[in-house]
């Protein structure tokens, strides 16, 4: 081999040196921001959801709501109905002591 060519060789393995060392610094710098982008991605996520789970709980902050005063309802019209049948059976003794009393 003449030294032209060798000189040739050695300037192209050069080449491809700064070429390689090229490449992995932009896989480097792809790699970083590629981090950075799934890095915002994940916070804005996280936002997200976060809010979404500050509105479930809102809603079942409501539904709980909802449910306590309808159960209270039922449970006060429960108690209307015992001391409406209590009056009733107090009434009908009462009516029953006067007819046997005369």
């Amino acid at each position: 081999m003449s030294t032209e060519g060798i000189k040739q060789l050695a300037q192209c393995e050069e080449q491809a040196r700064e070429r390689i060392n090229e490449a992995k610094n932009n896989f480097r710098e792809v790699k970083k921001q590629a981090i950075k982008d799934a890095e915002n991605v994940v916070s804005v996520l996280k936002v997200k959801n976060q809010q979404k789970l500050k509105e479930l709980e809102k809603q079942v902050e409501e539904y709980l709501e909802l449910f306590e005063r309808t159960e209270k309802e039922k449970f006060e019209m429960k108690i209307k109905d015992l001391e409406n049948s209590k009056n009733e059976e107090n009434l009908i003794e009462e009516i029953i002591k006067k007819i046997c009393e005369k």
